[in-house]
């Protein structure tokens, strides 16, 4: 049950967490969580704990009891079957207690769990052979919850963490070759590899200086499939922003990302793709929405009650305002 927390019951709560909702939160045992089906390489981890989060506003936030000597990662299991489990929120410690936010909508409990981890012996939660603090530390050229290598910010970056970033690698005019829907758009591309694996890789490309898939990935040395349909675990799209339609959290501005008009991916491939997507740029998770048009159409209608039932919104042409 709910219950609304004093300033005393908050303190009272050091060693556990606070999990936010609009106008209440819920204390939560710190005992330690059963180990995940695939748990992520780390190193010096000092604790995990369950945690227990309750959205806000369509977006999840777990507050936990910290200093400034420890960071802190939330884990998820957001792809159905439980087939791995992914980080999905990491934030420095403060003095006192700490928020990790996942602006994804909320999932079952059994879901989460935050893992603490010293700052003199940081873990590498993405695998990637850098440590989480330096890759925090790094600006837009590391992301430390994913394993994309590091780009020259001509070819692209690895997180896109805010508006100004996605305004400046994105492309908007006429000089979209064959993909005319994208004609006076406002869009990023993105080219997704490992999909089949626990590691999936989203790579947001500099639009300006790529609009072909292709020669982005020739560029930044990545090995793909011949072929529109790519390699296994490969997906070609595009992030297009529509600054007049309504986004999942019920305000104008949208980002819609789609593949190639063609493609046709089930939905756990969507589902893969949209939690390595909102990865790479979390600014926009409360806005983001996937648009199945031409040939994911179909697929997305045979499985739509999966999609109801998830974490991923979808909108369709008729939302599509700009």
């Amino acid at each position: 049950m709910n219950m609304s927390l004093s300033s005393l019951d908050a303190r009272r709560l050091l060693g556990g967490l606070l999990v936010l909702g609009l106008a209440s939160a819920v204390p939560v045992s710190s005992a330690s969580a059963a180990t995940a089906t695939t748990k992520p390489k780390t190193v010096g981890a000092a604790a995990t704990t369950q945690a227990s989060p309750i959205a806000a506003q369509g977006t999840t936030r777990v507050e936990v009891a910290s200093d400034v000597d420890h960071y802190y990662v939330l884990f998820a299991k957001p792809v159905a079957g439980d087939r791995w489990e992914t980080p999905v929120a990491i934030a420095k410690g403060q003095s006192g207690t700490t928020v990790l936010t996942d602006g994804r909508k909320q999932l079952p409990t059994q879901k989460y769990r935050v893992e603490t981890f010293a700052n003199t012996k940081p873990g590498d939660v993405d695998a990637d052979g850098v440590d989480d603090l330096t890759e925090l530390n790094g600006g837009a050229a590391f992301n430390a919850l994913s394993a994309v290598k590091k780009l020259k910010t001509a070819d692209g970056v690895a997180i896109v963490s805010d508006r100004a970033t996605f305004v400046s690698m994105s492309y908007q005019g006429t000089d979209v070759a064959r993909d005319s829907y994208l004609a006076g758009l406002q869009f990023v591309k993105f080219f997704i590899i490992k999909g089949n694996t626990p590691k999936p890789l989203a790579y947001v490309m500099n639009t300006k200086t790529w609009r072909m898939h292709p020669k982005f990935a020739q560029a930044i040395g990545i090995s793909t499939g011949r072929g529109r349909g790519g390699a296994p675990g490969e997906m070609r799209g595009d992030v297009a922003f529509y600054p007049k339609a309504i986004g999942p959290d019920g305000t104008p501005g949208l980002y819609r990302f789609a593949f190639q008009p063609n493609d046709s991916y089930s939905f756990a491939e969507i589902s893969v793709a949209y939690e390595a997507l909102v990865t790479q740029m979390p600014f926009l998770a409360a806005k983001f929405a996937y648009f199945p048009h031409q040939g994911g159409l179909a697929a997305y209608k045979k499985e739509k009650s999966l999609y109801d039932a998830s974490r991923v919104p979808v909108v369709l042409d008729a939302q599509l305002v700009n």
